[in-house]
């Protein structure tokens, strides 16, 4: 039973290598757009917020862009979340197996082959990465999160502050009032 559990082990280090290996490049443009996009959304949102005066006209500027910001971000965690979980699992069945070393203390040959196969656990992680840049799963996550605040911040920082639109107020400014009191 050990040795089909460690059977049944390998063949999945060997499917996420060959899920690695297929889906690597779209993963990786798919999380870095992802990414770009989403921090461009939530800086168009910040401005239109900024900039808008009216409540209406407010809040049509922010719901679409708001509406594809929560698409994006459901994206991202879907598939880190997915992978994560499958990582978490089968890293979970080596501390299963390595639970069973103690009931077995008797039999030196079962314990042996328990130690080989937590072993083979250790040194094959099943992990799914992006062309080896960084591993899918909850840290990842994490990092966009980092990222995403951290160039919102810069971007909020080197906005300028709004000027006041001349349409939203006196269309004539004190100049061409000036220029119309001579004539």
């Amino acid at each position: 039973m050990l040795q089909e559990i460690g059977k049944a082990h390998w063949e999945l280090c060997k499917l996420a290598n060959n899920i690695n290996i297929v889906f690597g490049v779209q993963n990786l443009l798919f999380m870095v757009i992802s990414v770009i996009v989403t921090t461009g959304l939530l800086y168009t949102i910040y401005v239109a917020y900024m900039l808008e005066d009216e409540m209406f006209n407010n809040l049509t500027a922010i719901i679409q862009p708001l509406a594809w910001t929560t698409i994006y971000i459901y994206k991202i965690w879907v598939i880190n979340h997915s992978c994560g979980r499958a990582s978490d699992e089968a890293q979970r069945t080596g501390e299963v197996i390595y639970g069973l070393m103690k009931p077995c203390a008797q039999d030196q040959e079962l314990q042996t082959k328990i130690q080989e196969f937590s072993v083979q656990i250790l040194q094959n992680p099943v992990q799914f990465d992006v062309c080896g840049f960084f591993i899918m799963n909850y840290t990842f996550i994490q990092a966009v999160i980092g990222y995403i605040t951290t160039y919102l911040i810069i971007l909020i920082q080197m906005t300028e502050e709004p000027k006041i639109q001349a349409s939203n107020h006196s269309a004539i400014t004190p100049e061409v009032e000036q220029k119309n009191k001579v004539q």
